[in-house]
Formats: structure tokens, C-alpha cells, sequence
């Protein structure tokens, strides 16, 4: 998928990077993220305050859900290298 790195911040760049994705690539970029069950990843979808990061089968089910907006604020984390890449993401 080929996401540069140094742009990896511009909500810009993320966006249209998603849009020129097709449906199988956003979905194994949707696997991915299911696969690697960050609790930074967690957060993002977490609607109780009482459990911070969520259950993980909400987590599950959200990520099937969610939009290319949220899928760009998750790329956005993994880029601020607080979590490390998901393996499959193919950064470079």
C-alpha cells in the first residue's frame, strides 16, 4: 500500500491515499488492524470511560465499520510512532 512516512501526519495525504484504494486493499487494511489489538487502537473506538480501552470484541466490530476517516486517524497513530506498524500495512 505504500504510505510515506513523512506525509504519514497530513490528514490530506491519508485521505486521498484511502480514497485511491480499492475495497480489497482497504479491507485487508481493516484485517490488519483486527489482528494487531494495540490498546492505543482500542482507544480510538472505547465509548465507556469506566473501561478506558474498550472490549475487544467492540473493537473488532467497529473496525469492520468504520469509515475511511477513522482508518486514517489509525494510520495517523501508527505514524506518530506511539504504536508500531501493524505488520501487512507496508510502510515505507
Amino acid at each position: 500500500m505504500g504510505f510515506d512516512l513523512q506525509l504519514i501526519g497530513s490528514e490530506r495525504y491519508l485521505q486521498g491515499k484511502l480514497d485511491s484504494l480499492s475495497p480489497e486493499q482497504v479491507s485487508r487494511l481493516k484485517e490488519s488492524f483486527i489482528k494487531n489489538k494495540h490498546p492505543r487502537f482500542k482507544r480510538e473506538f472505547a465509548s465507556s470511560r469506566h473501561l478506558p480501552y474498550g472490549k475487544t470484541s467492540d473493537y473488532i466490530a467497529s473496525v469492520k465499520d468504520t469509515g475511511l476517516e477513522t482508518m486514517a486517524n489509525l494510520i495517523k497513530i501508527v505514524g506518530m510512532g506511539s504504536v508500531k506498524s501493524p505488520f501487512g500495512l507496508g510502510f515505507m
